[in-house]
């Protein structure tokens, strides 16, 4: 009996060996199957630059779900730059880009049409690649944080090898590329344009940018998730309901 035993153990632990080292896809619980990227795919994408400033298609979305209508508008580092020199607008602060070349940024709009008031929390926004990685919401304080605690703690690889950012923010690897400048400048221009989070009302539109570090650079295809969206609140303010959108974006080659 024991003999036995130790025979299916063996080959229990073949066939878990086996398919470890041929790794090559996933079943999920819904019976699809998803490929997984091969060791030399994610090796590529070790980050050897900072600079990510894609073409993405279409750089323009528009969702509306119950009357709340969410528009994004992906932003590059022209557009940016332009909109930051303009005097009309930040006045003595006008000039460079303040955001690091290191992270994505979009323009976001929450027009809220609805018989209800809604609640957005951009910490919960999270930005997908094809790599099997996400990257959280950047707020302009951890953005400034990032310069301060520069060092060894940041390499940018992005991939699910390589310690992604996750739930916890962005993953050990990620502090050390980012230049020590920031300035107070800086961190008032991103402060200033940033989306916040809270209430909405009925008949007001709502905007500003929200930021992340930038995905895999050999990535092709994007997910910006725009999750609890929070409305219909019952007298003790608890939400009955909540919506997610999502904006899928193809990266175009330059």
């Amino acid at each position: 009996m024991r003999k036995n035993n130790l025979f299916l153990l063996l080959i229990s632990v073949t066939i878990s060996v086996s398919f470890i080292l041929s790794g090559c896809s996933t079943i999920t619980g819904r019976g699809s199957v998803i490929e997984r990227p091969s060791k030399e795919q994610l090796t590529m994408g070790l980050r050897d630059e900072v600079y990510f400033d894609p073409v993405l298609y279409p750089d323009h979305q528009t969702l509306t779900y119950n009357n709340i209508t969410i528009e994004v508008q992906y932003t590059p580092k022209s557009v940016l730059q332009q909109f930051f020199s303009d005097e009309k607008i930040f006045g003595k602060y006008a000039g460079e880009n303040p955001y690091p070349e290191e992270l994505i940024v979009f323009y976001t709009k929450i027009s809220n049409m609805g018989t209800s008031t809604i609640h957005v929390d951009p910490v919960k926004f999270i930005l997908q690649d094809d790599f099997f990685s996400q990257y959280n919401y950047l707020t302009p304080d951890y953005i400034s944080a990032l310069y301060e605690n520069r060092g060894s703690l940041f390499g940018f690889a992005k991939t699910t090898a390589q310690a992604a950012p996750g739930i916890y923010g962005a993953g050990i690897g990620a502090l050390g590329v980012l230049g020590s400048n920031f300035s107070w400048k800086r961190y008032y221009l991103i402060k200033r344009v940033t989306l916040t989070g809270g209430y909405v009302h009925t008949g007001v539109i709502y905007d500003g940018y929200i930021c992340f570090l930038n995905p895999h650079k050999n990535a092709q295809q994007l997910t910006l998730v725009i999750p609890n969206i929070r409305y219909d609140f019952d007298a003790n303010e608890e939400a009955r309901d909540s919506l997610e959108f999502r904006f899928n974006f193809s990266i175009q080659p330059r």
